[in-house]
């Protein structure tokens, strides 16, 4: 079947590497495509609408794992409600310098600054003018608490300037985008806004135009919707506003994953980029997904958080199944029996009863939420960066809790990244028994991975490195005991090294990644010589 150019209707070869739905017979009928709309429909998705969900996306073709979705800036980032003092030109988080007794403070303004030349970046600028105009100053005496609190007020303003500023824009944001102001009602949250946050915020914009009820639903868009930005390197830990990834749907499995660069432009306003791209194979036509909380978290924790900041009680397929997808992430060990495990009798219930699924024995919500709070309390205390506190941990619980129980898989994974790396435990000092316990620790984490955190997903990633780092070490044991040839050792270190090398392109997408992954990247390269 021949295929016509979509310009000038000659025969074409070409395909449309984003769409894959179109052909060109030559560059510049792609450019002439491209100008006339192409670039707006070419994209691997579609949005689409229904009642239960709202907009929702899903995908416009075949997706491998790792395809890039789409690339956004946020239309709004600042701090979190309590904020480590920070740079509010570049978002850094501030330190006072050596034989300093205070941070560099804003000329105008007086909030703490890098620099000056912080002081003229955006989105510092219009704040800065606002608050000068009203001899609002940033109280200068250097109280850390009060310095963290006080930036509670700076996103919600950011926010709210850009019904000044960009008035269309504000409005439709604020008309798409679920609020869930009156289910915030009676929390703590918002009477907390509603005392301190509305008249600080009267007292620099006219309390005609920005009424309690305005800046109340606008705070709860920023509760509801904003992402966490998290870039330690850079010691840079913020929220922001990314208005396309909110089209996708939660899902406590999901098939997307997403991170922040930071992208060097001329205003700051256009530094930090958020990207999301898929980590397993999608269908066409198939939902893409992402979520709203911490995966590696047992469902009752899930659940719970999602209540509390997105007000909504997921009922994906995971949080369906009692076992968790089969891995029982959540379940316990019963001290009945001590055969069975105890898992919850309906999973989208709180407060509902867990029952042993040997001997029947039923347990209260109550009793699994002491024991789940009991034993994350022990862990905190526990030396997280001494592998023997954690293996001790593992040891102490291990006829309470199934051994992949998320929060054992927590400390397992910690273990995983520890063994061959810190200081005392790096290979050349690991004895064989550890070594073989990483591997044990590697497969076991996978095998849970696989499920809940698939494909591309960073811990998966991180795991099938370690995974592939230490069996380098166990061929060159093998190769040394002459269990094998140097020949097919180096065959087997190959193969390893392409694992490895397939996980680091994957994990330094997110540049924050980089510089570590080349220091573990080079250390197990110049360990793989045989």
């Amino acid at each position: 079947m021949t295929n016509c150019c979509k310009v000038c209707r000659n025969e074409a070869k070409q395909k449309c590497s984003g769409c894959l739905n179109v052909f060109y017979c030559s560059r510049n009928c792609q450019i002439s495509d491209w100008k006339s709309g192409h670039k707006n429909a070419c994209k691997p998705y579609e949005v689409k609408r229904n009642e239960k969900l709202g907009r929702y996306m899903i995908a416009a073709r075949d997706l491998k794992a790792g395809e890039v979705l789409f690339r956004e800036f946020a239309v709004v980032h600042g701090p979190k409600m309590i904020s480590n003092p920070m740079c509010l030109g570049c978002h850094k988080t501030l330190a006072i310098q050596p034989h300093k007794a205070d941070f560099y403070r804003c000329s105008r303004c007086a909030w703490p600054m890098c620099s000056n030349q912080c002081e003229m970046l955006d989105p510092h600028i219009d704040e800065c003018k606002l608050m000068a105009s009203k001899n609002y100053k940033c109280p200068t005496k250097n109280n850390q608490r009060q310095l963290e609190a006080i930036y509670f007020f700076i996103l919600p303003l950011r926010f709210l300037l850009m019904k000044l500023n960009q008035p269309k824009s504000f409005d439709k944001i604020l008309s798409e985008l679920e609020s869930h102001v009156d289910e915030r009602i009676a929390s703590r949250s918002y009477e907390s806004h509603k005392l301190h946050l509305v008249p600080f915020i009267q007292k620099l914009l006219d309390p005609k135009i920005f009424t309690e009820q305005l800046i109340l639903t606008a705070v709860a868009v920023l509760d509801n919707n904003c992402h966490e930005v998290s870039m330690p390197l850079r010691r840079i830990e913020m929220g922001g506003l990314f208005l396309i990834s909110l089209i996708l749907c939660h899902d406590c499995v999901p098939n997307t994953k997403h991170y922040v660069n930071y992208v060097e432009a001329e205003t700051d306003i256009l530094r930090y980029q958020m990207t999301f791209e898929t980590t397993v194979p999608v269908k066409k036509g198939e939902h893409l997904t992402t979520t709203y909380t911490d995966t590696l978290k047992t469902t009752l924790e899930r659940r719970r958080h999602l209540k509390q900041t997105k007000i909504f009680d997921c009922d994906c397929k995971r949080c369906r199944d009692s076992t968790e997808l089969l891995t029982h992430g959540s379940s316990w060990k019963c001290e009945k029996c001590n055969k069975g495990l105890v898992v919850s009798m309906d999973p989208l219930d709180s407060i509902s009863n867990w029952q042993c699924e040997c001997c029947k024995s039923q347990y209260s919500y109550e009793e699994i939420s002491k024991k789940l709070n009991r034993l994350q309390i022990q862990l905190s205390t526990s030396i997280k960066r001494n592998p023997e506190a954690l293996e001790n941990f593992i040891r102490l619980f291990n006829g309470e809790i199934y051994g992949n129980h998320l929060l054992m898989i927590e400390v397992k994974y910690m273990l995983c990244l520890m063994y061959g790396n810190i200081f005392g435990y790096e290979y050349k000092d690991l004895p064989e028994k550890l070594l073989h316990r990483k591997l044990e620790l590697c497969h076991n984490l996978i095998s849970i991975y696989s499920t809940i955190d698939p494909g591309q997903a960073n811990h998966l990633q991180n795991v099938n490195f370690e995974l592939n780092c230490a069996k380098i070490i166990e061929t060159k044991l093998k190769l040394n005991r002459k269990i094998i040839n140097r020949n097919d050792a180096m065959i087997a270190i190959d193969e390893c090294l392409k694992e490895i090398r397939a996980c680091y392109n994957v994990l330094v997408k997110e540049t924050e990644n980089k510089a570590i992954m080349d220091k573990r990247l080079g250390r197990i390269i110049s360990e793989s010589f045989v």
